[in-house]
């Protein structure tokens, strides 16, 4: 699973991508978080507002902080529906 953090490098997109990393602490079984500030690649996705977050390529948070817990139950979805 792919995580992207998708943010301009504001102190918000910042802090959602290190609570992405602690999150992704709980999940050592291919959990991959990247930080992706390349507008291109965030407008691709369909976000305007950022912080966001996408996973394995679908927008799934936008406009939003997330704590860690937030961020380990969308994981905890995600791989859920993988299953």
């Amino acid at each position: 699973m792919k995580i992207e953090i998708l943010g301009s490098g504001c102190p918000k997109c910042r802090k959602l991508y290190e609570n992405a990393m602690e999150a992704g602490k709980q999940f050592p079984e291919g959990v991959e978080i990247v930080k992706v500030e390349d507008i291109l690649r965030i407008t691709q996705l369909g976000m305007w507002s950022t912080p966001g977050v996408a996973v394995d390529g679908k927008l799934v948070v936008q406009g939003r902080l997330l704590s860690v817990p937030e961020v380990a139950q969308i994981i905890t979805n995600h791989l859920g529906e993988r299953s």
